[in-house]
């Protein structure tokens, strides 16, 4: 093997590890996660601070954000930031003890919304709704409700993709 031959090995290698990490996500997750990524990225470029990721950056980042923000969305920030700069930079965010514990008090009195539907009002309408008028609806329900489909499969779902055997 040449010296030249030595020397592109180490790129070509990385440049395939690359491109199989990034085919581990969804286009719809890897847009999303890549724009954040961009945003924390503008962010740190925007208060001269350079690329290497460090705890008090990320804490300063997430106290910038608004604080309008819910509990469950600062979350789901850091979920999209741990993975996007393990992926990119090699860094463990998850280590970062004063981190997690900002987001966990942000957290405090944190409630949830309810549901709106319960299973119950599921229940009774599957029952009592008349095969006659609400069969493609109940059929929907039942393929929506219990986790089959995606949203867009379910938005995308038509008659032609229902198999009726009975």
């Amino acid at each position: 093997m040449s010296d030249s031959e030595a020397e592109s090995m180490p790129f070509e290698i990385e440049e395939a590890a690359g491109n199989a990490v990034s085919s581990l996500w969804p286009d719809k997750s890897k847009i999303k996660y890549e724009n954040f990524y961009k945003g924390f990225t503008d962010w740190c470029a925007s208060k001269k601070i350079d690329n290497e990721v460090r705890e008090k950056v990320l804490l300063a980042f997430f106290e910038d954000l608004p604080k309008n923000y819910k509990s469950s969305n600062l979350w789901a920030f850091y979920s999209m930031l741990r993975v996007t700069i393990s992926m990119r930079q090699n860094v463990d965010i998850s280590k970062f003890n004063n981190l997690i514990a900002f987001l966990k008090k942000r957290s405090v009195g944190y409630k949830p919304k309810k549901s709106r539907i319960l299973r119950e009002d599921v229940s009774t309408f599957l029952q009592e709704a008349t095969d006659k008028d609400f069969l493609l609806i109940k059929v929907a329900l039942i393929v929506g409700f219990g986790g089959a489909c995606k949203i867009d499969e379910l938005t995308n779902l038509q008659l032609e993709n229902v198999k009726h055997e009975g």
